[in-house]
């Protein structure tokens, strides 16, 4: 059962990670603890929404206690997520917890005790984006049955879905053109880390090592929404691309056109790329830009669209619909030139250590 012990020093901080089912929420908050770790004598318990053994191994490994969440369900109106979570809480008693997940529904229910509480979340999800999110949208179809549920646990209704991300830190891990507002004038108590770049305890096969100009397919654990094999073919031919890779443990029958890969070192193969195809999720995405490679971004859903909306602003990639890719490559072919202009530029946004800035921040909570 997690708890303090009772032989450790005083001073020793608890700190509580709430994490997604997603590999890059997990990826980057692994990161984060670890560089707590660095930094002060911390217990960190991990609370991952179950997603897969392979992710909760992840955490273990890297030596971290860990407890599966189940998933917040109608049927018992978000019950058993909120009575396992609240538990947890109670039994760990932290210092700070730290978030890093879709709040909605997960964390609708939840009554958090009087500690620091930390968001990682990447802007265009909070107060300062505008285009349309997964939690607006899920906001819109049941707000109003969701509020009656905080209403009945003796909690305050809630008007904005961002709201879920307010915290006493607020921490961004976006180059500053994504979220475009400038660090000096971010609203009090949000904070620009920059990215958390995560790659997986893997090694780069032989064939890989020496090529160059490639198009890799990286669409993380969230990236579902394959283009078809056509398509594929035509990004890699505009693009330039000597051959094509694929990373993710879903196979979407490409064939031998397209090698397919379930795990690599994505910041070393992404050197060696002319172009990188992503799903949208920051994770991938933002390991192809910090290395200078733009981006085409064939999104799974809204919060993706946000992102790859942001990134061809800055003329660093491009969005490219499942359903329109045709007449879109047709109208608008991939300028190869320009997008690497423009991923070299906000490149030069993305070389901090995101995670040591997000626990700097985070030590400053608890000192």
């Amino acid at each position: 059962m997690p708890g303090r012990d009772a032989g450790v020093a005083c001073d020793m901080k608890s700190v509580l990670f709430i994490t997604g089912a997603a590999l890059g929420h997990i990826g980057r908050s692994l990161l984060v603890a670890r560089a707590l770790e660095s930094r002060m004598a911390a217990t960190i318990h991990f609370a991952c929404l179950a997603g897969g053994q392979h992710y909760e191994n992840l955490v273990s490994e890297a030596g971290f206690a860990v407890t599966l969440l189940p998933g917040f369900t109608l049927r018992d109106q978000g019950a058993t997520i909120t009575e396992a979570l609240e538990t947890l809480i109670a039994e760990f008693d932290p210092s700070l917890i730290y978030c890093d997940i879709n709040p909605l529904p997960q964390l609708l229910l939840v009554r958090f005790p009087v500690v620091p509480r930390v968001f990682l979340v990447n802007a265009y999800e909070t107060r300062l984006g505008t285009d349309t999110t997964v939690q607006d949208l899920m906001w819109r179809e049941y707000g109003e049955q969701w509020n009656r549920l905080r209403e009945q646990r003796g909690l305050p209704p809630v008007d904005d879905p961002r709201s879920f991300f307010d915290a006493d830190l607020v921490l961004l891990p976006d180059p500053e053109a994504v979220v475009g507002v400038p660090a000096e004038r971010l609203p009090p108590g949000y904070r620009l880390t920059g990215p958390c770049i995560w790659d997986p305890p893997a090694s780069l096969p032989p064939e890989i090592e020496e090529a160059r100009d490639l198009l890799l397919l990286s669409m993380g654990s969230t990236g579902i929404n394959n283009l078809p094999l056509e398509a594929v073919r035509d990004i890699g031919r505009q693009a330039g691309a000597s051959r094509i890779i694929r990373i993710g443990s879903f196979d979407p029958g490409y064939g031998s056109e397209v090698r397919q890969y379930d795990w690599l070192p994505g910041s070393r193969v992404v050197e060696r790329c002319r172009l990188v195809l992503t799903q949208g999720g920051a994770g991938s995405t933002y390991q192809a830009l910090r290395a200078g490679v733009p981006v085409v971004c064939t999104p799974a859903h809204h919060n993706h669209v946000a992102l790859a909306r942001r990134l061809q602003q800055a003329g660093a990639g491009m969005l490219l619909f499942h359903e329109t890719w045709q007449e879109q490559l047709q109208d608008t072919p991939i300028d190869i030139l320009a997008l690497e202009r423009g991923a070299r530029l906000l490149s030069s946004q993305m070389q901090v250590d995101g995670a040591a800035n997000a626990a700097d921040a985070m030590a400053g909570l608890l000192a």
